[in-house]
């Protein structure tokens, strides 16, 4: 009987079909993690965005403020609600931001309420 020194064309075929399974599956790997990235990026900046407003409203709202933020080239729509309950020392400012993508955050912040208080912030 003759002894086999190479490989043959079916071992060759099954080995580039395993390769081939592997890549596409690696490949489609690596668009869902960039997409996942980007929508983190997004998530991450309107946070941002909220947290700037947040802070520079430190006074007691009473009203709907609205405005637009731009933060690597990137606008956002952000839209700021306070509210303070007469009965209470605590005021609550809700604000919502949507991105360009329409992907919307809400964040909330509760604070003492300084007109309750008697003390001013600047």
């Amino acid at each position: 009987m003759k002894q086999q020194s190479g490989m043959l064309l079916l071992e060759v075929l099954l080995a580039m079909a395993i390769f081939a399974t592997a890549v596409t599956g690696l490949i489609s790997s690596m668009q869902w993690q960039l997409s996942a990235l980007e929508t983190l990026k997004q998530e991450t900046l309107a946070l941002w965005v909220a947290d700037n407003q947040l802070i520079k409203t430190r006074a007691v709202l009473s009203s709907t403020e609205r405005g637009q933020s731009s933060l690597l080239d990137i606008p956002f729509t952000w839209q700021l609600t306070g509210t303070s309950p007469p009965s209470s020392t605590i005021s609550l400012n809700h604000i919502t931001v949507t991105s360009h993508g329409g992907k919307t955050l809400s964040l909330y912040a509760w604070s003492p309420s300084s007109e309750k208080q008697g003390t001013k912030h600047d």
